[in-house]
């Protein structure tokens, strides 16, 4: 396997990096655990809310997921998923600057869009 090196000089292995930093904690947790199992290559990184725009900044992560806004989204756009806005059994995808709605959203759905972000990342 050829080994690359991203901006942030860390060693970069092919494996995308998805953050999630949702409310309840207990799901943030259940579903770090199914994404782990189900993608395993893909970096599954769990973050609390609140620390969401200082690890954004740290990590530099290919896709967020989080149940509420991120302010540094707006100024560094990047893909990202906002679960369950305003308590709506509902998901806002973004990816390369396009918006998609998921009503109903499903682990299948989340599946899907990290499908999406790795294709999107091997063509960059």
């Amino acid at each position: 396997m050829h080994l690359k090196w991203n901006r942030m000089w860390e060693r970069d292995t092919g494996m995308i990096r998805v953050l999630l930093a949702n409310e309840p904690r207990a799901y943030r947790e259940a579903m770090a655990g199914a994404l782990k199992h189900l993608c395993p290559g893909t970096e599954i990184i769990v973050v609390e809310p609140d620390e969401l725009d200082e690890q954004i900044r740290n990590l530099n992560p290919h896709l967020v997921m989080s149940s509420q806004p991120v302010r540094s989204l707006e100024d560094h756009p990047l893909p990202h998923v906002l679960l369950y806005p305003e308590g709506e059994s509902k998901a806002l995808v973004s990816i390369d600057g396009q918006q998609t709605t998921i009503v109903n959203v499903e682990l299948e759905d989340l599946l899907l869009v990290i499908d999406r972000v790795q294709n999107v990342v091997k063509m960059s």
